[in-house]
C-alpha cells in the first residue's frame, strides 16, 4: 500500500457513519477495497461488496481470491459470475446446498459476501445486517439504486470517481431533476472531509497523464513511480517505417510518441448505421495502425480498440477480423472499456461531416475521459478536427495536440 491507501483504509476503519474514496485512473481502487475488506474481516466484521454491474464485484473477488484475503461467498446467477469465481457461488463444493438450514447457517457465519446491488434483496441475505458495506463504481449509481445496497449495513463507503462514467439516465426530464448526480458526487461535494483521494496512479506514462491531468484532474494526479511515468509501448526490430511513410503512421510506430491525433479532415465522413453512426474510413485506418504495429512486434493482447459508437464497435470488429480479436485484440465501446487498460489504445471518433456537427454523444467529457484513460504507453485519437472542434473538450485536446507536436494530417500511405 503508498500512503494515500493507507489512509484510505485508516478512514474507513474509524469512520462511524461512511467514507469516500476518490480513486483516479490507475490508482489502484480495487487494490485498496481489497485491503479495506482484510482490515475489516480482520476486526470480525461482516462486509458486503457492491457494485452495479457483475464485473466490478468479480474484479474485486477476484483480486481477493488470488491474495488469499478473506473467504467470501458470490452471490447471483452463475452464468453472470465469472468463471474463476463459479467455486465460490451456492452449490459449489465449497458451499454445498445441502438443505435450506445449513445454507441459512453458512451464510449467517460468513463475514464477506459480494453481489451486485440489485442482487442485495436476494432471498438468504434479505434479513442479514452487515457491519459495512461496500459500493465499487459508486459514481455510476443513481440514489434509488444505491439505497438497496445502503440499508444493509450501519456504515458505508462508497468508491469512484465522478470524472469518469456519471448514473445513465435515459429521461431527460428525470436527468434534469437530479437523478443524473450520483450519491457519491453529492456528498463529495457536501463533505469533502470525509473523502480520501487516490491521486498516484501506476498505469499512465507521463504525456498520457499529463493530458488527463490538463482536462480534468487540474494537475493533482501522479506518476506512483519513475518506472511507470517513462514506459514506452514494446515493440520488437519488425517493420520499422521507412524514410517514405507518411508522417501520421511514423507518428504511430514510434514508441517514444506516447500521443497521437490523427486529423481526417473530412477525408473519411461518417455514415447512419440503424439507430447508431459508423465510419468506414476510421476502421480502415484503425486496421492499417493495428497490422503496422502487429507488424512491428506488438503483442496483440496489449492492444484495444474504443469508440464511443457500438455500430463502429461492430464495424471495427469486422474490419479488423476474427483472427487478431481471437488473439487479444480487444474492440469495445466506452463502457465496456470502464476498469481496463492496456498498453495502446486506439479511439475512433466517428464523426464527420460536411456541417461540422459533432452529435450529443461525443460532448459527455466523462465519458470520453474513461476513453483517454485506458491507454498505459500509447493512445491515438482518430477523428475529424474540424467537426470535433466546436466541442469545447475537444478543443482543448486539439490545442494540446498542436502545441506539443502530436496532431498529424491523415495522407493514404
Amino acid at each position: 500500500m503508498n500512503a494515500e491507501q493507507a489512509e484510505a483504509v485508516r478512514k474507513v476503519v474509524e469512520a462511524s457513519d461512511y467514507a469516500l474514496i476518490l480513486g483516479m485512473p490507475g490508482t489502484g481502487k480495487t487494490a485498496t477495497i481489497c485491503h479495506i475488506v482484510s482490515a475489516l474481516a480482520a476486526a470480525g466484521l461482516s462486509v458486503l461488496v457492491t457494485a452495479y454491474t457483475n464485473s466490478a464485484v468479480d474484479n474485486v473477488l477476484l483480486r481477493l481470491k488470488r491474495e488469499n484475503a478473506v473467504e467470501f461467498l458470490r452471490l447471483g446467477g452463475r452464468g453472470g459470475v465469472h468463471s474463476d469465481l463459479k467455486e465460490h457461488c451456492l452449490g459449489s463444493v465449497r458451499f454445498p446446498c445441502e438443505s435450506v438450514d445449513q445454507i441459512r447457517r453458512m451464510v449467517e457465519a460468513l463475514q464477506v459476501i459480494g453481489t451486485t446491488c440489485l442482487g442485495v434483496g436476494h432471498t438468504l441475505i434479505q434479513a442479514k445486517r452487515f457491519d459495512v458495506v461496500i459500493v465499487d463504481e459508486a459514481s455510476q449509481l443513481t440514489l434509488p439504486a444505491s439505497l438497496g445496497a445502503l440499508a444493509k449495513a450501519s456504515k458505508f463507503v462508497l468508491v469512484g470517481d465522478h470524472y469518469q462514467l456519471p448514473p445513465l439516465v435515459v429521461d431527460e426530464q428525470a436527468s434534469q431533476g437530479g437523478l443524473a448526480v450520483s450519491i457519491f458526487e453529492t456528498l463529495a461535494e457536501a463533505h469533502p472531509v470525509a473523502c480520501t483521494v487516490l491521486s498516484r496512479q501506476y498505469r499512465m506514462c507521463k504525456p498520457i497523464m499529463g493530458l488527463a491531468n490538463e482536462l480534468v484532474y487540474s494537475g493533482r494526479m501522479k506518476c506512483g513511480c519513475q518506472r511507470v511515468a517513462g514506459a514506452r509501448l514494446a515493440l520488437s526490430s519488425g517493420q520499422q517505417p521507412d524514410g517514405g511513410c507518411p508522417q501520421w503512421l511514423q507518428k504511430v510506430l514510434d514508441p517514444s510518441q506516447a500521443l497521437v491525433f490523427i486529423d481526417t479532415a473530412r477525408q473519411t465522413p461518417e455514415a447512419p448505421a440503424g439507430s447508431s453512426l459508423c465510419n468506414l474510413g476510421e476502421a480502415a485506418i484503425v486496421s492499417e495502425c493495428l497490422e503496422r504495429l502487429l507488424g512491428c512486434g506488438a503483442d496483440a493482447s496489449s492492444l484495444a480498440v474504443i469508440s464511443p459508437y457500438r455500430a463502429q464497435v461492430n464495424t471495427i470488429s469486422k474490419t479488423v477480423g476474427p483472427s487478431n480479436t481471437a488473439s487479444g485484440i480487444e474492440v469495445l465501446t466506452i463502457d465496456r472499456s470502464q476498469g481496463r487498460d492496456k498498453s495502446c489504445v486506439i479511439i475512433s471518433l466517428v464523426r464527420s461531416n460536411a456541417q461540422r456537427s459533432p452529435g450529443e454523444l461525443l460532448t459527455d467529457w466523462r465519458r470520453i475521459n474513461v476513453a483517454l484513460t485506458r491507454a498505459q504507453h500509447k493512445l491515438i485519437l482518430i477523428g475529424c478536427a474540424s467537426t470535433l472542434s466546436s466541442i469545447p473538450f475537444f478543443s482543448e485536446i486539439l490545442d494540446a495536440a498542436a502545441r506539443d507536436g502530436w496532431l498529424c494530417a491523415w495522407q493514404t500511405p
